[in-house]
């Protein structure tokens, strides 16, 4: 509502700009013109803030659509719904009473059959039966038996792939939220105008949690982009 609403004000203002200025009687007398490029550029900006005005109505309507057959469709007392913090992230609030459901025996199998019976193994002492051994795997300390001659490429040129690669830990030294507001939505960013500046390069993306919260925090015009 509030961003309609400075829409509308902005274009209500632009409106009387443009109609000051093309009726303005101290500079018809001075002969002077306003710029025709002037104007140009003012009616391409009440046409933007005229499409995000329409952008911004369909958004509220489908808000409203589904609030309301959220509302037809829901039965017994109102669910409690997650809200947005400050610092960027969704709680659930706690219910005021705990929730009791009823369990089959049939559902617990592997429990029915375990009664009496002492278990094999122990989780209370597994770190002290497991070895913990490193073997040597090779060259790649994974098995694979790599090898090769001084000699090797003498008849024809080596050809080297330099892949760039790295990754993002959801939560590691700093929080969730640090590494976003501070690296992850940065490199984003940089991914969506550098894959616009060549169309030869590609991206890969593998933590969609980060990817979600950045997401949720771009503009329309940005996920286009992203999404082309």
């Amino acid at each position: 509502v509030c961003g309609a609403a400075i829409f509308c004000v902005a274009v209500f203002s632009l409106y009387l700009m443009l109609d000051r200025v093309q009726h303005d009687p101290t500079r018809h007398q001075n002969g002077g013109n306003f710029p025709r490029s002037q104007i140009s550029v003012l009616q391409n900006r009440i046409e933007q803030l005229e499409q995000l005005l329409e952008e911004n109505h369909e958004i509220i309507s489908h808000i409203k659509d589904s609030v309301l057959e959220l509302t037809a469709n829901a039965e017994g007392p109102p669910a409690l719904l997650p809200y947005y913090t400050a610092n960027g992230s969704w709680v659930v609030p706690p219910e005021p009473r705990p929730s009791f459901f009823s369990i089959s025996p049939q559902d617990c199998q592997f429990a029915l059959g375990g009664r009496g019976q002492k278990p094999e193994l122990q989780m209370l002492t597994i770190s002290e039966e497991l070895p913990f051994d490193n073997v040597d795997g090779g060259v790649w300390k994974q098995g694979f038996d790599i090898s090769y001659g001084p000699h090797d490429w003498d008849a024809e040129d080596l050809q080297v792939f330099v892949v760039p690669h790295s990754h993002n830990d959801p939560g590691w030294i700093k929080t969730f939220d640090k590494y976003y507001t501070e690296q992850t939505q940065h490199i984003l960013n940089s991914m969506v105008g550098k894959l616009q500046e060549d169309p030869r390069r590609r991206f890969l993306w593998a933590e969609v949690s980060f990817f979600a919260k950045w997401w949720d925090n771009i503009n329309a015009q940005k996920k286009a982009a992203v999404r082309r």
